[in-house]
């Protein structure tokens, strides 16, 4: 069977941190849903170690038959999160509490019964990790996104932001989905100062008749 070699390396970049147009295909992930502070709080950092446990076992099984490659070129598989709110865009308010969905990218191949064993080998290992059982696989359509990187705290966070909500207006674009980050290190890492973080938000055209 032929190696799984991704076709989106340059969506999973984070040297790139000019902000550019992107297509994302679809993906399917291992996703985790909750609801806190836009930062990682004990049951965010909790469930992001549960989701990157499964995905190590899932992985595992897979490559048991079919050699793999990971999507990003520094080898780390990347935590990758949707931040919502029903009533307003993101805002990077730390105070506030914003749902989640705690996700990591999976090969086509990984299916329900992987990770049903996986899930199974996790709890085996860690009986008190209740959130093994949430994890659902889902398939994640962006499509056309404005996408960029940054290395820091949320203050950093914020100005790459703002760099992006400029770079959608100068294009006559708007944003059309949730907010979309990709961390780049383990989870038990992610409250590093020096985090490294690729900042993506699915957009369309404005049409003329909206701008009239």
């Amino acid at each position: 069977m032929e190696a799984l070699i991704d076709q989106g390396k340059h969506l999973y970049d984070p040297s790139i941190e000019e902000v550019r147009l992107v297509d994302v295909p679809d993906f399917n992930y291992f996703t985790l849903y909750g609801e806190g502070p836009a930062q990682f709080d004990m049951h965010f950092l909790q469930a992001a170690l549960t989701l990157f446990k499964v995905d190590e076992y899932a992985k595992k099984i897979l490559s048991a038959e079919t050699p793999m490659i990971n999507i990003c070129t520094n080898g780390i598989t990347p935590i990758e999160v949707l931040w919502w709110k029903d009533d307003q865009p993101f805002d990077f308010n730390m105070d506030t509490k914003w749902k989640w969905a705690i996700m990591i990218n999976e090969p086509a191949l990984i299916n329900e019964e992987v990770l049903n064993i996986s899930q199974q080998m996790v709890l085996a290992e860690n009986p008190d990790w209740s959130l093994t059982q949430s994890i659902t696989l889902n398939h994640f359509s962006e499509g056309l996104s404005l996408q960029t990187s940054f290395k820091g705290d949320r203050t950093e966070g914020k100005k790459s932001l703002e760099k992006v909500r400029a770079f959608a207006k100068s294009k006559n674009l708007e944003f059309i989905g949730k907010y979309h980050e990709i961390y780049f290190e383990n989870p038990e890492d992610l409250r590093s100062n020096q985090l490294v973080t690729i900042l993506r938000f699915p957009v369309s055209e404005i049409k003329i008749s909206q701008i009239i």
